[in-house]
């Protein structure tokens, strides 16, 4: 069932009127993670409306609120939109492995490139197991997909695909330290220092 204009406008507006009291509460209160969290939510929900005819645009969003996202306690990243999620990791990328390692199964997701191509994003869940995407929002769906259950070790990148060196080294660092968990940790440090 769709919305009628006039409710799309309702709600268009309602949750313009909610960004912009968060706007308004995180200039009062800047370094609260709270108040910015609630402002990316209210921004979401208001951007995925039209602006109906002769409605007000949204005022614009602060970028810098989303290196505040970093102080959020565990896994409430991960209940943010996801194109709001995507455009907080574009502009910290910090904020991918945070939402990484929030993964009831951690993972480690990165840019890989080799130069000729077009660059993609890939999901690591471990044991040889690479998940390659076009984008940075396919990759978040794809990890939200799989949030409780492990996707198949069938359906993840042939032996042949992507930057080789970087997946074995990869690879190395999972197997050196015997658990998943610290496996996945070796793997971002591993990044981390490339």
């Amino acid at each position: 069932m769709s919305l009628s204009n006039h409710e799309q406008w309702h709600t268009r507006e309602y949750h313009r009127c909610v960004y912009l009291r968060a706007l308004d509460r995180c200039d009062k209160r800047p370094g609260d993670p709270n108040l910015v969290y609630k402002l990316v939510w209210a921004y979401s929900e208001a951007e995925a409306h039209p602006v109906p005819v002769g409605g007000a645009p949204l005022a614009a969003f602060p970028l810098d609120c989303y290196d505040l996202l970093l102080d959020l306690p565990n896994g409430a990243l991960s209940s943010l939109p996801r194109a709001s999620l995507a455009a907080a990791i574009g502009w910290n990328g910090a904020l991918l492995r945070k939402l990484s390692l929030e993964h009831p199964r951690p993972v480690v997701m990165f840019e890989e490139g080799d130069g000729e191509s077009e660059s993609r994003m890939v999901v690591y869940f471990g044991n040889s197991c690479f998940y390659s995407f076009r984008t940075l929002l396919e990759a978040i769906g794809f990890l939200f997909e799989y949030w409780q259950v492990e996707p198949s070790a069938d359906d993840c990148d042939g032996g042949h695909f992507g930057v080789q060196l970087l997946r074995a080294n990869l690879q190395w660092e999972y197997e050196q330290a015997g658990e998943h968990a610290d496996g996945i940790r070796r793997g971002w440090e591993w990044l981390g220092n490339v």
